[in-house]
């Protein structure tokens, strides 16, 4: 089942729950890059897509790592195709997050 989360504020966040997870987005040094780390409660996660959808409707789908010991890590660029529009929502609290597996969407 997906795991789906919401938020009610405007402002621009750096961490945030969802239904089973932490995400936490930090700097990574660069202007357009950004560390994102997961981190899963009870351990291992199979999900290979985080499915964001802003308060306007606007979907994007970020692409996740393999998590390891329940925690997933990355540099996420934003100059890269989709991931600056992902991560705008990721950081939206108004938009909502759900974890996915890619057989989901056949």
């Amino acid at each position: 089942m997906p795991a789906r989360a919401a938020a009610a504020s405007d402002r621009e966040i750096d961490e945030r729950s969802f239904a089973g997870a932490t995400i936490h987005i930090g700097s990574a040094g660069l202007p357009n890059q950004f560390l994102i780390r997961i981190r899963f409660e009870g351990g291992e996660a199979s999900f290979d897509v985080l499915e964001l959808q802003g308060s306007d409707g606007t979907l994007a789908y970020l692409t996740l790592p393999p998590a390891h010991k329940g925690e997933m890590k990355w540099i996420a660029d934003t100059d890269a195709p989709d991931v600056g529009e992902a991560l705008a929502l990721l950081r939206d609290p108004r938009a909502s997050g759900t974890f996915r597996r890619r057989e989901d969407f056949d």
